[in-house]
């Protein structure tokens, strides 16, 4: 149970934090990781995971009952609340057409099927609708629901439901948590606005100077406007959300922005507990006429002819498109006609900030005069100071033309683009783009600002200072797309009003931007190879640019050193986010080039018309724009995939594609069998699978158990891969005597299904027997491995062996074995508090001997355990009941967790006083720690009655360097006896870094004989500037030569 703190106390530290964020001064970034990855935190993922949670009942009843109808259903449960994290269907949509508008039957399949998410029907009695999105660019609706709890909005709590004009559903991406009546710490806040504002500035190190409260709401969200001038550049508005952190666990928190002043240029979206002060979450929205320019597709000046220094620009006239610009880029009024002759429009408006002010240089929107010829001179030979309104003419028609590109696809008004004005046409306007050349506030880059839809989005291009002399990134039109893709991405996942949903370690924002990159700068039918920003850091046009490696549009065709031989497993060890990124927008590369060879090219980049004329390259812009409206709030790649495979499902090309794109993302390893590891993992795993229905014969399960007399059913679907004639005469060998095998259809066409049953299996012997489905139309061929086993009887008894009965001192995730049973087919685990088997707090069905009991035990406690084997003919008896009692565990848990100062080797310390003695034969510490760069942190365990001290964990990193693990979050258990390996070693890529039980720096055995019961103290220190994070928990166990009492404990820290 987490220490209860009074009230008093929680005032008591808020005041220390928010006298200390007043005075404390800005720090640098460390520059240790890349983009100094503070820019996201989320204090959730440092909080234990549980393993993979099967369904509950009520939900296997309802998703088997929706399998009937979608035999490839695929589905994930999420591992923390428990809910149907996603539902789709791989090669098709999920539902089928149903009659009325299809809002109201989208919502109303929600409302009658709460058990198919793992919801209640109270969980779907509140929400909000906050974005309804009509595509101009097919007949898809996209709902995006928002949970509530009595007037209360839950924070990213979306559930996402598009549907076509038929009513089908295509997915569905459910973040909604359950029992949330139940799961609510509080209604009214106890922290204030102003506390929280001053929690936030701490947590970027920054001072936040007087705050100046303007506005004060009486609504449920106690809307609060503040001025806080010497951190914020606009005014920040905090409203009260719910927060989910866990299962049964949604707290009461403070949402506001920060718009950072000064060398920050940030803009931090944060939740602030309102009980305790704590940051939980901070996500960054920053993501790293005739006109004489550089025209799409060309990428920079080094893409022309001629070839600098020669002018190699063109002169476009007219070049706004009829469709999303209807009345000019330089309108904002609707009707015909200019409003203004700058570099100032509807869609964007450009200028330089050489000051850095935020503001445009004075004059700095050139005018291209009455007849709008903007064409400046331009000398590429002299500094970017002297051609400033060349510069600013081309960042001007390079935003308007990523507006006017993507606008056909589904990015339009209603979808969340850039417009002044949006002529009626749905969506929020007055949020054009503000576009700012030479910005001084930095060199050797480029930002994009996405706030949500109804706000101006900041683009800011800097100098590159590597030639000489130094290059303008306004001509870098690979880099500009670049940016404003993030601002397409933003508004496009979790709907327009919620730009928060790209900050989880998975996430492939990065990816979608250099993709965006890749499309509008494509020069021919040819260019498989690419590269970005090879202009800004003076390379040619062949080198690599600012990846790590070159964009391959065919890996198998391509040899080296352009070959890019990245899988989704290449995630592992990359660097968040841009590391991370780049491998999303090679596996999207090679999905378009899967459709451009299928397809074809079209260099006209806008040519959408939504039927089968689109070329490849056409279709996967929609696919990508639609997908990303498809996929869910911090999206894993697999989530991505899934979103993009729906939208290939439903109209306007009805799967015409969906197995192509199976294939190409199968080839990256992105297969239907591949597992992202989670929203915030960096070690997935490959999988090079394809859905069955995309190949030539498949199984939902290829192996089966009967009990003999009893058919054996096995529906064999015939996939799309059949070709000429697309039908499969189908057989099958191996069976045992005297089974019979029918198919229901034979021949069966392609694609459709063809149900193989095995009869007459009475006098079958019991056994294993492998089974070959043999497809053949005469030119294609192709087997099918499947298993049957036969079992005659019920299974005898399994005799439990390990730990002993009566055993103590037994680990709190223990390791359970027995003896094999005869004729078992698998085995049910159950442990209990009672022997009568009352309470049981864990169960499992394993098909081994042995089970590591994944869910940790309390500790000192007596548990009772037994195991029956089962089979399809029966279950045996349960075995003799077996009892073991947990080793004693003593925890410490700070309410708020406590902050490990920044760069301070004294560190922080946390007393735990342990009432329950005996002489120390074997110690174990775990500690939870959050911390943006473990590698900076030192664990010091200290026995105050004694005096004996041991580091246990000492900057850890591998391999070793000066900067030690550059990852986040420890949930380690120190055991000198551990076989995980020493804890200096650890520095994995997932999230904790550091996660399981390992040696320690320093053996533990230096308590050895020691008494338990006393004082003991950890001492957290951070040894280098630039990363922050808190220590949560800590628990010691062990064993003592007197058995262990009940566990008392009191905690206290400084």
């Amino acid at each position: 149970m987490p220490l209860i703190v009074p009230v008093l106390l929680k005032r008591s530290l808020l005041s220390c934090l928010i006298a200390t964020a007043l005075t404390l001064p800005a720090l640098a970034a460390s520059g240790k990781q890349e983009g100094h990855y503070g820019r996201q935190f989320d204090a959730r993922i440092a909080l234990t995971m549980p393993a993979a949670r099967s369904p509950s009942p009520e939900q296997t009843s309802a998703l088997q009952s929706l399998r009937t109808s979608v035999p490839e259903l695929r589905y994930e449960i999420d591992a923390v609340t428990g809910a149907t994290r996603t539902l789709s269907n791989p090669v098709g949509t999920l539902t089928g057409p149903s009659s009325g508008d299809n809002k109201a039957r989208a919502l109303s399949f929600l409302q009658s099927h709460a058990a198919l998410l793992g919801l209640t029907a109270a969980d779907l009695a509140e929400y909000e609708i906050t974005d309804d999105v009509q595509s101009n660019a097919a007949p898809i609706r996209n709902l995006y629901l928002r949970q509530k709890y009595q007037g209360l909005p839950v924070y990213n709590g979306q559930l996402q439901l598009p549907v076509d004009n038929e009513g089908r559903i295509l997915i569905i991406n459910n973040l909604f948590l359950p029992n949330l009546a139940q799961s609510v710490n509080r209604l009214q806040p106890i922290v204030t606005a102003e506390q929280a504002l001053a929690a936030a500035a701490q947590h970027i190190d920054r001072t936040v100077g007087p705050i100046t409260q303007t506005r004060r709401d009486g609504d449920v969200q106690h809307t609060t406007v503040m001025n806080a001038d010497h951190l914020s550049k606009r005014p920040i508005e905090a409203k009260l959300m719910l927060l989910p952190i866990g299962a049964g666990d949604a707290r009461l928190v403070w949402n506001f922005q920060i718009w950072e002043r000064g060398g920050g240029r940030d803009i931090g979206d944060f939740t602030i507990d309102a009980e305790t002060g704590q940051v939980w979450t901070k996500f960054s929205w920053i993501a790293e006429d005739q006109y004489k320019v550089f025209e799409v597709p060309r990428e920079s000046p080094n893409h022309t002819t001629p070839l600098p220094p020669a002018d190699g620009r063109t002169t476009q006239v007219n070049p706004a498109s009829v469709l999303a610009s209807a009345f000019g880029w330089h309108d904002t009024n609707g009707v015909a006609g200019a409003e203004s002759t700058l570099t100032i429009g509807n869609n964007a408006q450009a200028y330089t900030d050489t000051d850095a002010n935020d503001a445009p240089d004075p004059g700095s929107s050139p005018d291209c005069t009455a007849p709008l010829n903007c064409t400046f001179a331009l000398d590429l030979t002299q500094a970017p100071s002297s051609y400033r309104p060349a510069a600013v003419a081309n960042l001007f028609y390079m935003n308007n033309m990523m507006h006017d590109i993507a606008y056909p696809f589904g990015f339009n008004e209603a979808g969340g683009n850039f417009q002044v004005n949006n002529y009626g046409n749905g969506g929020l306007g007055n949020d054009s783009v503000k576009a700012e050349a030479q910005d001084g506030e930095g060199t050797n880059n480029a930002n994009f600002g996405t706030p949500p839809d109804g706000s101006r989005p900041t683009m800011q291009m800097f100098v590159w200072t590597s030639p000489t002399p130094d290059r303008d990134g306004d001509f870098d039109n690979g880099i500009i797309a670049h940016e404003y893709g993030h601002g397409i991405s933003n508004r496009l996942v979790g709907g327009p009003s919620n730009v928060s949903c790209l900050g989880n370690s998975q996430q492939a924002g990065e990816g979608l931007s250099d993709w965006w990159s890749l499309y509008y700068t494509q020069p021919d039918a040819t260019s498989r190879m690419r590269s970005i920003g090879t202009y800004a850091l003076n390379q040619a046009t062949t080198g690599v640019g600012i990846r790590t490696d070159y964009y391959d549009g065919d890996p198998a065709v391509n040899a080296q050193p352009q070959e890019n031989l990245w899988t989704y497993a290449n995630v592992s060890g990359s660097a968040v986010p841009h590391g991370v990124g780049e491998k999303w927008a090679q596996a999207f590369w090679q999905v378009s080039w899967a459709l451009i060879d299928k397809h074809g090219y079209d260099a006209d980049l806008d040519n959408y018309t939504g039927t089968v004329a689109d070329k490849g390259n056409i279709r996967a812009m929609y696919y990508s724009i639609q997908g990303l409206k498809n996929s869910i709030c911090s999206p894993a790649f697999t989530d991505i995939r899934d979103g993009i495979i729906a939208a290939a499902n439903a109209a306007p090309y009805n799967g015409a594609d969906t197995c192509t794109i199976w294939r190409a993302f199968a080839e990256y390893g992105l297969g239907s069998n591949a597992v992202s590891g989670g929203a915030n993992s960096t070690s997935p795993t490959n999988g090079f699978n394809i859905p069955d229905s995309c190949n030539f014969l498949g199984a939902e399960t290829a192996s089966q158990q009967i009990c003999a007399g009893t058919d054996a059913v096995f529906p064999i679907t015939v996939g799309e891969a059949w070709t000429a004639p697309a039908t499969a005469t189908l057989s099958a060998t191996g069976n045992p005597a005297p089974s019979t095998t029918t198919f229901s259809t034979n021949p069966a066409p392609a694609p459709s299904t063809s149900t193989l049953t095995f009869g007459n299996t009475t006098t079958v012997a019991a056994g294993t027997y492998p089974i070959n489905v043999h497809g053949t139309n005469g030119t294609q061929n192709f087997d099918l491995p499947l298993s049957l086993t036969v079992f005659a009887a019920s299974p005898s008894t399994p005799a439990l062996s390990a730990p002993a009965n009566a055993a103590v001192d037994v680990a709190v995730s223990p390791s359970l074995t027995w003896s094999a049973a005869t004729e078992a087919g698998s085995y049910v685990l159950e442990v209990a508090t009672d022997n009568a088997f009352g309470t049981i707090v864990y169960t499992q069905t394993v098909t081994g001997t042995s089970h590591n009991v994944a869910t940790p035990l309390q500790g000192s406690t007596e548990y009772f355990w037994r195991v029956r084997s089962t089979n399809p003919c029966g279950a045996g008896s349960n075995s003799p009941t077996f009892s073991f009692t947990t080793e004693a565990f003593f925890c410490a848990e700070p309410v708020p967790a406590l902050a490990i100062p920044d760069g301070n080797p004294t560190g922080v310390t946390s007393d735990l006083v342990v009432a329950n003695g005996g002489t120390i034969t074997d110690l174990n510490v775990k500690i939870e720690a959050t911390h943006s760069w473990v590698g900076d942190l030192i664990f010091t365990l200290t026995n105050v009655s004694t005096g004996t001290s041991v580091i246990v964990i000492d900057r850890p990193g591998q391999p070793g360097s000066t900067y030690g693990c550059n990852r986040h979050d420890i949930n380690a258990t120190l055991d000198d006896e551990a076989a995980g390996g020493a804890v200096e070693t650890q520095c994995a890529s997932a999230v904790p870094t550091i996660n399981g039980t390992f040696t320690p720096n320093n053996l533990l055995a230096a308590f050895d004989g020691q008494e338990r019961a006393g004082t003991w103290r950890l001492t957290v220190s951070d040894v280098a500037s630039g990363d922050t994070g808190t220590l949560t928990r800590w628990c010691l166990s062990g064993s003592t030569q007197l058995g262990p009492a009940d566990g008392v404990f009191e905690d206290s820290f400084e």
